[in-house]
């Protein structure tokens, strides 16, 4: 825990504004292809068009009674940007099973309801590999780890 506190540093001082900009960034074409994910399954089970279901999902509320509990109200999309933000600072400190234990705990509430339907699981797993893979590519670029000699 110490090292997570103390051993890492953005790369350069304009970093952390770069950092939080490209993540928020990220966050939304994530947003837009989880979005298309579930309109793709949504106008299998409705009347209505992908499209009008993609327009629903990136807006976060369906308006149909059908769909209404899939709302999300884009809470999903803040708490990509909380992993986006906190996962390379977690991956440069070496802290994998945190983010392990994180989306464990994540697929744990969820578990029963997906042995119902497993099309919302297939999406879980897609967005975390997302998170973890533009952390791990784009992310970690702008974190340091001061603990070690080349700093």
């Amino acid at each position: 825990m110490d090292k997570l506190l103390k051993d890492w540093a953005f790369s350069t001082p304009t970093a952390p504004c770069t950092y939080v900009a490209i993540a928020v960034a990220a966050q939304l074409v994530l947003r837009v292809l989880m979005s298309a994910l579930a309109a793709q399954e949504y106008s299998h089970t409705s009347d209505r068009t992908f499209w009008d279901m993609f327009k629903e999902s990136l807006c976060g509320k369906f308006s149909d009674f059908k769909h209404q509990d899939k709302s999300d109200y884009w809470y999903n999309f803040w708490l990509g940007l909380l992993e986006i933000l906190s996962y390379p600072i977690l991956m440069v400190t070496g802290s994998w099973t945190i983010i392990g234990a994180w989306i464990g705990f994540k697929a744990v509430a969820q578990w029963k309801a997906w042995n119902e339907n497993r099309a919302p699981f297939q999406r879980f797993l897609i967005g975390n590999a997302l998170v973890v893979l533009v952390s791990f590519l784009v992310m970690t670029r702008f974190v340091k780890d001061t603990s070690l000699p080349l700093y």
